[in-house]
């Protein structure tokens, strides 16, 4: 695992991967969570490190559990 305040390339890479999956865009994913786009795009290309709560609102605005986010995550890593 990285260390905390390090990129989680893998985390980014299950977040596009499930919202390309439900077939939306970045904008949509974005405004759902309450987050721009900017950000979103720097989750999903590893660049930036999300905050719990913004992992939170992501799995919601994907209509799915964090579990499910987090078992994605798992495979990817």
């Amino acid at each position: 695992m990285s260390p905390s305040g390090s990129p989680q390339v893998a985390l980014g890479a299950a977040i596009k991967a499930l919202r390309e999956k439900k077939e939306m865009k970045q904008q949509t994913l974005a405004e759902a969570a309450g987050i721009g786009v900017a950000h979103l795009s720097k989750i999903e290309r590893g660049r930036g490190n999300p905050t719990w709560s913004t992992v939170v609102a992501l799995a919601e605005a994907l209509d799915l559990s964090v579990v499910e986010v987090a078992r994605r995550f798992e495979k990817l890593r």
